[in-house]
């Protein structure tokens, strides 16, 4: 038969545990959930485009790199919408792609706290996983910031979305 010791685990300790305060977690969480909002948009405006069932292409969609979606939507837009409306999807497009760099720092970078609880260290990763030792300070107002630009920019896809005719917005 055998026993099982009656002494309480110890107690996780997450302070020491956790990489980021938890404004920075919640600044990169948001920054993340937004990104993808934006790419799912950007997805079922292109799906609209060529006239398919925006549900089914997600499934394309989603398996297509970031920049991918985007160049897709792009080309799409380039070959079935009148010059004038063409070319404020590309201006869109154009802007967003503008953010993706800052978009792969934020996914992709390795966090570490600071003494500022508004602040983190981020390192950046080369090819490889290698550690390119180039560290920088950035704060929840730079995330923030980077997130409320992708927020105004899902939003004018998604109002092009709603001029295509896919939905209307509620009153």
């Amino acid at each position: 038969m055998a026993t099982t010791s009656r002494r309480k685990p110890p107690r996780p300790r997450f302070g020491e545990d956790i990489p980021v305060t938890h404004q920075i977690a919640e600044a990169i969480g948001h920054a993340v959930v937004e990104w993808g909002r934006t790419e799912d948009t950007a997805g079922v405006l292109t799906a609209s485009l060529m006239n398919v069932d925006h549900t089914q292409f997600r499934a394309v969609a989603s398996n297509m790199m970031t920049g991918g979606k985007f160049d897709a939507l792009a080309a799409v837009a380039q070959l079935r919408l009148p010059p004038r409306k063409a070319a404020t999807i590309l201006n869109i497009v154009k802007e967003i792609k503008g953010l993706q760099a800052e978009r792969n720092r934020i996914v992709h970078g390795r966090w570490f706290r600071t003494r500022n609880p508004e602040v983190a260290e981020r390192h950046a990763y080369r090819a490889y996983g290698s550690l390119t030792h180039k560290q920088e300070a950035v704060s929840v107002g730079r995330i923030a910031g980077h997130t409320a630009d992708v927020v105004r920019l899902g939003r004018r896809l998604n109002y092009a979305l709603e001029r295509q005719g896919l939905y209307r917005r509620s009153p």
